[in-house]
């Protein structure tokens, strides 16, 4: 850092010069006498930048770093792919509590108060979640991702929840809100709960849905997977489905834009066929339409049957009523 006397700038910062002055101060407007000197007089830096690492010592210091191992053991029970419904699949995992409480040699305390009832309990039902969700996060969650993100914790029912920053209210909020059930992405039981609170929120969007599913469970990029099942929902599907899209309409042709006499260009079709009362009951009839391009009127005729006979005696008539015909389209069904 060069002092004052050497650095000319200091001048207009110190503010001990009036305009005056400094208008007539030759060191401002010229620099220093040192910049009129020859440059072999300059002053010289003593430090060399090349060699000035040279003087230090390279020492290499070992650091030992202690981490957690947590094991993770795969566990299922029931196979969620196998099912499309939340509470089908809760029903089941409940069931199957149920029979290896029965068969199992080794009564587990956590399976001891499951009631002998023919019907299914509410506790058995609770009990069956907590299994589903100990399937999930054994398949969605990892000691690299603990490590990570320092928010997991394992509580006395072997469920890894998500540690909250609203420890210290008491008052106001739930439980169960304050410590989220983590839940992986990209797992069936998972979708299956996104789906079934879809469901049970009316088919609710994905604010909403998010929502509802954080009051209790939290999922990692949670508005992604909830998008991404929503937008696979059948029921939402028809309501946001747009319009079919109408092909590019042809040009109109010449037979209905051209002046002409009526029934001119005409098209055919049938309709039928109509039930008759008869002498002898119920009869079929048909009735031929003959449509001019033109005008759009319509003629009407009867017949019998369905025989090209018939048909040549009602083109006789119409012929003698509406005159000549250039052009007859039909699609040719009958």
């Amino acid at each position: 850092i060069r002092p004052s006397r050497f650095n000319k700038a200091d001048i207009a910062t110190k503010g001990y010069m009036s305009p005056f002055q400094l208008a007539n101060f030759e060191q401002w407007w010229i620099g220093p006498q040192r910049l009129k000197d020859d440059e072999s007089t300059w002053p010289q830096w003593e430090n060399n930048i090349y060699h000035e690492h040279e003087k230090y010592e390279t020492k290499i210091c070992t650091a030992t770093a202690t981490t957690k191992t947590i094991t993770f053991r795969s566990f299922r029970l029931i196979d969620a792919t196998r099912i499309s419904k939340w509470t089908r699949l809760r029903r089941t995992a409940a069931w199957a509590l149920r029979f290896i409480r029965y068969i199992s040699k080794r009564r587990f305390i956590w399976l001891k108060e499951v009631p002998e009832e023919t019907d299914l309990t509410s506790y058995e039902l609770a009990e069956a979640t907590k299994v589903l969700i100990i399937q999930a996060q054994s398949k969605g969650i990892n000691d690299k991702e603990i490590n990570k993100w320092n928010h997991y914790y394992s509580d006395t029912h072997s469920l890894w929840k998500f540690r909250s920053r609203l420890d210290n209210i008491s008052v106001g909020i739930h439980p169960d809100s304050l410590n989220l059930i983590y839940l992986p992405r990209h797992n069936p039981v998972t979708k299956l709960l996104i789906q079934h609170q879809h469901e049970d929120l009316c088919h609710a969007g994905i604010a909403h849905t998010l929502s509802e599913l954080r009051r209790k469970f939290w999922i990692l990029k949670g508005r992604m997977e909830v998008k991404g099942i929503l937008n696979k929902c059948m029921a939402c599907k028809r309501w946001r489905a747009k319009p079919f899209k109408l092909p590019v309409m042809p040009t109109v042709p010449e037979t209905r834009i051209i002046r002409i006499r009526t029934f001119e260009h005409v098209g055919l079709d049938y309709l039928g066929p109509l039930f008759i009362k008869g002498e002898s009951g119920l009869i079929k009839r048909w009735v031929p339409l003959f449509i001019c391009f033109t005008t759009r009127a319509v003629h009407l005729e009867l017949v019998n049957d369905l025989t090209a006979e018939s048909f040549m005696h009602v083109l006789r008539r119409f012929r003698a009523r509406q005159g000549y015909l250039k052009l007859i389209l039909s699609d040719n069904a009958n």
